[in-house]
């Protein structure tokens, strides 16, 4: 069998149409002046509100100390709370406020128009194949590799 061409590897490909997609849709948000770290953190709380800051770091794959700050400058900017650990008044979980909920339909929007983008070669057909066949290879890796992520994983 031959060897395939390093830019035709899944894990190349995979990288790299997330970074494209990701630098698309980046451009399209600083209309609405959210930055790349900012819609980064909303979507992790979406999925996650209530974690604490560890929780979050570990998720984001960022460290400790950078969320820190990333927290503390969106925490002064109305776009996030910390709310007191129930008997524990040194720990917090994080939550959106209402301003962060009401920017989400036009994160969702600006985000549906990046897909359209990056799909746009494709046919409807060639489309939901694609999706549903990396839906499969997460879900192989998630069992192999994350089991520990989903039991850590707080919902609010």
């Amino acid at each position: 069998m031959a060897t395939p061409s390093p830019d035709l590897t899944l894990g190349y490909l995979v990288l790299d149409v997330a970074r494209l997609m990701s630098a698309s849709f980046e451009a399209r948000t600083r209309s609405i002046g959210v930055t790349r770290a900012q819609w980064s953190l909303i979507a992790a709380l979406v999925r996650n509100e209530g974690c604490n800051q560890a929780q979050l770091a570990d998720l984001m794959q960022i460290t400790p100390i950078s969320l820190g700050r990333l927290v503390d400058r969106m925490v002064k900017a109305g776009w996030l709370e910390r709310r007191a650990e129930v008997g524990d008044r040194r720990s917090h979980r994080l939550f959106l406020t209402a301003k962060a909920h009401a920017i989400r339909p036009a994160l969702r929007k600006l985000s549906d128009e990046t897909q359209a983008e990056a799909l746009a070669a494709l046919g409807a057909h060639e489309r939901q194949q694609l999706l549903e066949s990396l839906a499969k290879v997460r879900a192989t890796l998630a069992e192999q590799y994350a089991p520990e992520r989903r039991s850590r994983r707080v919902r609010g």
